[in-house]
């Protein structure tokens, strides 16, 4: 085997060199060959060359970069879990009080004299006035002769006078009604005159066999320069969508509840409005059911009452 060089670089610490390791197995094997030769014949001893010079000191070579810091290990100080809380001890007896006696009851108080009653005095009473003259007595008139007509019938009521008012009043309930078909309530009609305004209103008391029966109110009146009146109907309890509302605009018109509050109970809507009729006629108060019935149905009631006022 040749002998083998170990590289030294250009420089000191360049990075040309051979590492320490290659370096090493080099040196090993030259030894190595070396050791392997059989052992010659010792030669004469050579005389002693001179000293060689001494090489100069190599450079320090660069440091390390310093190596990164190993993580913190894990603290070993971490407490341990709370141990469970011992059950409480029991209560203590308590202990006996001892109630004082009730101290005795007063004596009631004697009651006091019943005071005087006060006697009040009448007074006088006062003159009486001076009697007036009477009158001469008028001569007697000749006796008429006596008729033997018959009475004659008693004529139409007349038209309510300017600036009065009139009301009309339900003695009795209706009768039960069962179809659509709007009727007239029984006397609750007022005569009005062509020309007239006037305001009306009528508190209708009413009821229902059935909550889900409800009831039509409507008017019928004469020809009219103006007329208008508004229909309230209680469908519902007292809250919101408590009560159906509409208009009348025009005679036979009608506004229907289609439901009633409770059956058999005694409710009241009301029907109110202006009209200035151009002809003589009556206005009327119209009822209806909702749907049509055998039976069951709507009826208007006793003490229902309507208003007639005269403005001008």
């Amino acid at each position: 085997m040749a002998q083998q060089i170990i590289g030294i670089g250009a420089a000191p610490d360049d990075g040309t060199g051979d590492n320490l390791r290659a370096a090493g197995t080099k040196i090993n094997d030259n030894f190595t060959e070396l050791y392997a030769l059989p052992p010659g014949s010792t030669g004469a001893t050579g005389a002693d060359g001179a000293a060689g010079v001494t090489g100069s000191t190599g450079a320090t070579g660069a440091q390390g970069s310093t190596g990164p810091t190993g993580a913190t290990g894990a603290d070993s100080t971490v407490a341990g879990p709370t141990g469970a809380t011992g059950p409480a001890g029991a209560t203590g007896a308590t202990g006996a009080g001892t109630t004082g006696a009730a101290g005795p009851t007063g004596a009631v108080g004697s009651t006091g004299p019943t005071g005087v009653t006060g006697a009040g005095v009448t007074g006088a009473q006062g003159a009486t006035g001076v009697a007036g003259a009477t009158g001469a007595a008028g001569a007697t008139g000749a006796a008429g002769a006596t008729g033997t007509g018959t009475t004659g019938a008693v004529g139409a009521t007349g038209p309510t006078g300017s600036g009065g008012y009139s009301t009309v009043r339900m003695g009795s309930d209706t009768a039960t009604g069962t179809t659509t078909a709007l009727v007239t309530a029984s006397g609750m009609t007022f005569a009005l005159v062509s020309g007239t305004t006037y305001n009306f209103e009528w508190n209708v008391l009413f009821d229902s066999s059935t909550t889900a029966i409800g009831i039509g109110l409507g008017l019928t009146f004469p020809a009219a320069t103006i007329v208008s009146a508004n229909v309230v109907i209680p469908v519902a309890a007292d809250g919101v969508d408590a009560f159906f509302e509409g208009m009348i605009t025009s005679s036979g018109d009608s506004v229907l509840g289609t439901t009633v509050p409770a059956a058999n109970t005694a409710i009241m809507a009301r029907i109110y409005g202006t009209i200035r009729p151009t002809a003589n006629g009556n206005l009327a108060l119209t009822y209806r059911n909702e749907v049509s019935t055998s039976a069951l149905g709507v009826r208007i009631r006793q003490e229902t009452c309507g208003f007639l006022y005269t403005v001008a």
